[in-house]
C-alpha cells in the first residue's frame, strides 16, 4: 500500500512538473500581450489628447478670437442676409453680440472705391 501511495505521489509530482513548463510559457505570452495592451492604451491616450487639442484649435478658429468665422457669418446676417436657419446660441460668444450691432456696415459705394477693378 505504501508503495502505491509513493507511486501516486511521484506521478502527481511528474504531472505538476510536466504542466509547469506550458504554464510558464503561457504566462510569459500573457505578460507580453498585457505589456503590448498597456502600450497601445498609452498611445491611444496620447492620440486622444492630440485629437482634443486639434478639436479645440479648430473650434477656436471657428468661434473665438478676432475675425472668427462665427462673428463674420453673424455680421453677414446682421447686414441683411436672408436666412432660414440660425446658429446655435452656444456657438455665438456671449461677449460679442454688441460688437455685431455696433459696427458700421460698409456701404456698397465704399467697397467700390476701395477696390479698383483695373488692378488685376
Amino acid at each position: 500500500m505504501i508503495t502505491l501511495r509513493t507511486v501516486a505521489n511521484v506521478w502527481q509530482v511528474e504531472r505538476r512538473n510536466r504542466n509547469a513548463e506550458p504554464i510558464a510559457l503561457r504566462a510569459a505570452r500573457m505578460y507580453d500581450k498585457f505589456v503590448g495592451f498597456v502600450q497601445d492604451m498609452s498611445t491611444l491616450d496620447n492620440r486622444l489628447d492630440q485629437a482634443r487639442t486639434a478639436f479645440d484649435d479648430a473650434m477656436g478658429r471657428l468661434s473665438t478670437g478676432q475675425g472668427n468665422l462665427v462673428t463674420q457669418i453673424e455680421r453677414l446676417r446682421a447686414l441683411g442676409a436672408k436666412t432660414t436657419k440660425s446658429l446655435p446660441a452656444a456657438l455665438i460668444a456671449d461677449d460679442q453680440p454688441d460688437a455685431l450691432e455696433s459696427e458700421q456696415p460698409v456701404q456698397l459705394q465704399e467697397l467700390t472705391t476701395m477696390v479698383d477693378p483695373t488692378e488685376s
